[in-house]
């Protein structure tokens, strides 16, 4: 291999490492609008939801880009941001441009295809994203209430690619489990960093571990109990022919729980939730097994 192919496989690498892929586990939620109306084995509506998919993490990467130059002053001076490919300079400053324009144009297009209310969406999630970045990151519970409207505009998303609407007590589930995986990284982040937490994540500062406890566990507790009511709604035992979706519901609370338990003894405290989602196995398992349940009671009645 020459000297100009192994470059062009390392500029390739870094480019990889800046759209953080790892973080496209959390775009799943788009598939869950077709799973929950037994719509899993028509070929056109999940390769819709698969287009769907694709679409928000290519707008995802190029948000994670364009917030990367943002705060690029920032990064270069922190002690462990610094290491990021545009901060670390491994990744050139106009490359990285020329990558946001290609990624949102990309996803734009695919949107486009998908319809005018995936266009909307879409829209919404790159306002939302943009102006997080720019600014409302700084304030205070907001900041995590723009986090979490990401994971219900991603449910959004998949309802608008494949014209399913999606449940109301679905949407809440999705919005309160957001809200408790934000909550839960924030005090993660404190509890293992300490005093030094405001210099990593400057709005750490107006968070303390008793409010972020208060708060996780009422988030919790919202996120299970719209999830019951949501299995056992009339509508949803209409739809999937079993009052049995109830039986997931242990999954859900068992992988609700290692999430907490993981940010308060884990030794990945601090790390995001799309990270722990792809180390700890216990959740990796509650997932699967919840994934089997669901989609064994919904397709065999």
């Amino acid at each position: 291999m020459g000297i100009g192919r192994v470059r062009e496989v390392r500029l390739a690498r870094v480019m990889l490492e800046q759209m953080r892929t790892r973080q496209w586990t959390k775009n799943v939620f788009v598939f869950l609008p077709i799973i929950f109306a037994k719509q899993l084995g028509d070929l056109s509506e999940l390769l819709r939801s698969v287009a769907a998919f694709v679409c928000i993490s290519l707008a995802a990467s190029g948000t994670y880009i364009l917030n990367d130059l943002m705060d690029l002053p920032e990064d270069r001076k922190h002690p462990t941001k610094r290491r990021r490919p545009i901060a670390s300079g491994r990744l050139p400053v106009p490359l990285a441009r020329e990558m946001i324009a290609v990624l949102l144009s990309t996803a734009a297009l695919i949107a486009i295809a998908l319809g005018p209310w995936t266009v909307a969406v879409l829209a919404v999630y790159v306002g939302v994203t943009v102006s997080y970045s720019a600014r409302l990151k700084q304030v205070p519970l907001v900041e995590l209430f723009m986090v979490a409207s990401g994971f219900v505009i991603r449910v959004l998303l998949g309802s608008a690619a494949t014209h399913i609407p999606s449940s109301p007590w679905l949407l809440l589930t999705a919005l309160f489990l957001a809200l408790l995986l934000a909550f839960g990284k924030r005090r993660g982040e404190i509890g293992k960093l300490g005093d030094d937490a405001p210099d990593r994540r400057r709005v750490l500062e107006f968070y303390g571990l008793p409010f972020l406890d208060r708060s996780i566990t009422l988030l919790a507790g919202c996120t299970l109990l719209c999830y019951a009511i949501y299995c056992t709604a009339d509508v949803t035992v209409k739809k999937m022919g079993t009052e049995w979706l109830v039986a997931t519901a242990p999954f859900v609370a068992f992988g609700v729980l290692r999430y907490l338990y993981v940010i308060e003894h884990g030794d990945h405290a601090a790390d995001s939730p799309s990270d722990l989602l792809l180390t700890d196995r216990q959740i990796q398992v509650a997932i699967l097994l919840w994934l089997l349940t669901a989609v064994g009671l919904i397709y065999t009645h």
